[in-house]
């Protein structure tokens, strides 16, 4: 009957020493866990400020695209206006010399004037093809973020 006991205790002493181990073992994995979620959370936090400062560059280049959009515009009718007013002083320049009048002066100030339109002209569209290049830079950055906003995985940093 003793040596039952002492099997039953023994029995008891493992059965209590495994319980243990079991228990330092869910310790050890519950803080594991706790590290690795804030862990997580920091990551989580950083991904949010990085999807959000990719929102404000998007938000600034829809910005500029507009406002290049706009210049376009203006550089455009500012171009059509120059090359109204240049074929008008062409128109004008013909009919003088079919006229006849004023030759010497008023030809020379009209090839001048003429001169300077064409001037202006070449310099609207160089400058026009400089905005549309610009424009198009922005079109495919915006493209790009709205890319990187919409995927939700992290871009290369800002």
């Amino acid at each position: 009957a003793l040596s039952g006991a002492e099997s039953k205790a023994d029995a008891g002493s493992r059965e209590k020493a495994a319980l243990l181990e079991q228990m330092r073992v869910a310790k050890a994995t519950v803080l594991q866990l706790e590290r690795a979620r804030s862990g997580l959370q920091r990551d989580l936090a950083s991904s949010e400020a990085h999807g959000e400062a990719l929102k404000s560059r998007l938000d600034e280049a829809s910005a500029e695209v507009e406002a290049l959009h706009g210049k376009v515009g203006l550089e455009q009718s500012r171009s059509r206006e120059l090359e109204g007013l240049l074929a008008g002083m062409r128109a004008r320049e013909h009919q003088a010399d079919l006229e006849g009048r004023e030759l010497g002066t008023r030809s020379s100030g009209l090839l001048a004037q003429n001169q300077a339109l064409e001037g202006q002209v070449a310099a609207l569209q160089t400058q026009l093809t400089s905005a549309t290049a610009a424009r198009e830079a922005q079109a495919r950055e915006l493209q790009r973020l709205r890319a990187t906003v919409a995927g939700g995985a992290p871009g290369p940093p800002p």
